[in-house]
């Protein structure tokens, strides 16, 4: 699981830095900034904490007065009269505007109260989950760099290897060591041959 989560956290780094800063060696502070810029768990995070504040904001709507306006218009093809007098126009219009404060909405608090509360969980949330990303993040960066380092000593054992070897050979040319001594050196060289592919794996 640790392996695949800084794998993950790997290819995210190499996607989103810019192909100038892949030509230089990334630093711890580079990798942190970079999955907490572009890793979906801040960003799920971060969008926990925008809905939280909608929810006290529709919350605290209950305590807060209602406006409404409301208007109509009656087209008629003509006018009515009575006694000389116009009665019914050919057209009218009426608007209506209400204001409504509720004076006591003892459902609203504790509502208003658990919002609240889940806003405030929102952020400790949101500050958690960059803490353990930032965490995550500097654990893949020093395992990848331990194993980096690995690979470099595995090729340096190597390098030992093949000039002891080589050096055996031509002792044994010489008669001056036996074949046994020659036989030792393959087999180190083939070990460090194993641990460099082994090391190579780990990185890929």
């Amino acid at each position: 699981m640790l392996r695949r989560v800084r794998a993950a956290l790997l290819v995210l780094v190499v996607l989103a830095v810019p192909r100038v800063l892949r030509a230089q060696e990334l630093t711890l502070d580079q990798v942190v900034r970079v999955a907490l810029a572009r890793n979906e768990r801040a960003r799920i995070a971060q969008l926990g904490v925008t809905s939280a504040e909608a929810g006290v904001t529709k919350a605290r709507g209950a305590l807060l007065p209602s406006v409404t306006l409301s208007g109509g218009e009656t087209l008629r093809p003509y006018t009515v009269e009575q006694n000389g007098r116009i009665v019914s126009r050919s057209n009218a219009a009426s608007g209506t505007l209400s204001v409504t404060q509720p004076l006591l909405a003892a459902s609203a608090f504790p509502l208003l109260s658990s919002a609240k509360h889940s806003r405030a969980a929102a952020r400790l949330t949101e500050v958690d989950q960059r803490r353990q990303l930032c965490f995550d993040a500097a654990r893949a960066f020093f395992g990848v760099v331990a194993q980096q380092r690995l690979l470099a000593a595995a090729k340096r054992r190597l390098q030992q290897a093949e000039a002891t070897l080589a050096d055996t050979h031509a002792r044994v040319v010489a008669q001056l060591a036996s074949s046994n001594d020659e036989t030792r050196g393959m087999v180190e060289r083939a070990s460090a041959i194993q641990s460099v592919a082994a090391a190579q794996g780990a990185l890929e």
